[in-house]
């Protein structure tokens, strides 16, 4: 009896540890499981909080309180800019903010009005030491009202109804933002890294190296000036 007792023995101890190995594949496999399908949900999360947030907007840029929106950071300078409000019924305010620089800028543009020859603007830059500002140049500028219907006309067919875009990851980016105003109409965008807003960018520093040759503007179409 002693060594029937003993056999079962030797024999369950192999059994009871190919059960537990059984046991945590098992879990293993839920864990691994559970792992991905939160992987996957939280990407999918992403591409939508990226679409939306660069998508344009039928309205004037809000506010983002998030600490890592890029929306905040446009919001903030686009405040220090001339409100929309005096913009009359045809303008633009356009913010780039490269990261880890210097410098910082802001553009307003507008034709004051339907039978005005030139569109007037001003552009500031904010030259930044840490997260102080601690110095602003800001320069009038114009430029004749048929390069300014070309730029804006472009810019219009660039972002209207721009539905966003997603699937990138960008830490250094350029923070880039607009509004444009069309009598009643306003729309705004703000966007990072990704190749809409890189146009966006490229496009208006083209046409200001052409009409705001004083000022020292970046080399580069992200915005960012060479170091000393």
């Amino acid at each position: 009896m002693r060594i029937g007792r003993k056999i079962w023995f030797y024999l369950a101890i192999p059994t009871a540890l190919a059960c537990g190995v059984a046991h945590f594949a098992f879990n293993g496999t839920l864990l691994s499981k559970h792992h991905g399908q939160v992987s996957q949900d939280l990407a999918a999360q992403m591409r939508t909080e990226q679409l939306e947030d660069s998508r344009t907007h039928e309205t004037r840029l809000l506010p983002d309180p998030r600490p890592y929106s890029h929306r905040g950071d446009a919001f903030g300078v686009l405040s220090k800019l001339k409100p929309l409000s005096e913009l009359n019924a045809d303008g633009l305010r356009f913010v780039a903010i490269p990261s880890a620089t210097m410098s910082y800028y802001g553009v307003v543009l507008t034709l004051e009005s339907t039978q005005a020859t030139e569109a007037v603007g001003v552009i500031s830059i904010f030259a930044t030491g840490g997260s102080e500002t601690l110095d602003v140049e800001e320069r009038e500028f114009s430029m004749p009202a048929n390069e300014y219907r070309t730029l804006t006309s472009t810019i219009d067919k660039l972002t209207d109804g721009w539905p966003g875009e997603s699937g990138f990851v960008c830490l250094d980016g350029t923070t880039t933002a607009f509004e444009r105003v069309r009598n009643e109409r306003i729309t705004s965008g703000a966007g990072d890294c990704g190749t809409h807003y890189e146009a966006l960018r490229a496009i208006i520093l083209a046409k200001l190296r052409k009409f705001v040759p004083e000022v020292k503007l970046p080399h580069n179409d992200d915005w960012r000036m060479p170091p000393p």
